[in-house]
């Protein structure tokens, strides 16, 4: 898994931040968009790791995605199997297609887990941020 980030910026008028990556997927882009209650906190870094973070969830779905593309691909296959005369159950060559099968339905239920985990780093990170430059900003005041 190799990320690069191909561009990153915030644009201070419209309080959008937006971040391109580049995988070995494809082209990702997330964007940040700042609310207006938080004007007075604006931070260009954090909007762009929040863009940042979106883009990688994207990622992780499209991981998924196209571990469920395979998956879909074995099952069809193996119904074909199934429908033949000579098909035996537990040879040595449908048990390994099997498990397989389960390696990659669990490698898939990976990918998911880590985009919802991210997904939630993000939303508790926005959540905390507000407090700590507001205790920050308190602190600096003393």
């Amino acid at each position: 898994m190799k990320i690069k980030i191909v561009e990153s910026w915030f644009n201070e008028e419209t309080g959008v931040s937006k971040v391109i990556i580049n995988t070995d997927r494809g082209i990702f882009c997330g964007t940040a968009q700042l609310h207006e209650e938080d004007r007075d906190i604006a931070s260009n870094f954090a909007g762009c790791e929040y863009a940042e973070m979106r883009a990688i969830v994207k990622y992780f779905k499209r991981r998924a995605k196209d571990i469920q593309i395979k998956i879909t691909g074995l099952q069809n296959y193996e119904k074909r199997l199934l429908g033949r005369k000579d098909y035996q159950k537990h040879s040595v060559e449908n048990r390994q297609l099997r498990k397989y099968m389960k390696q990659l339905e669990q490698e898939k239920i990976d990918w998911e887990e880590r985009a919802s985990s991210l997904e939630n780093k993000i939303q508790i990170a926005m959540k905390n941020r507000e407090k700590m430059v507001r205790e920050m900003t308190k602190k600096s005041e003393e």
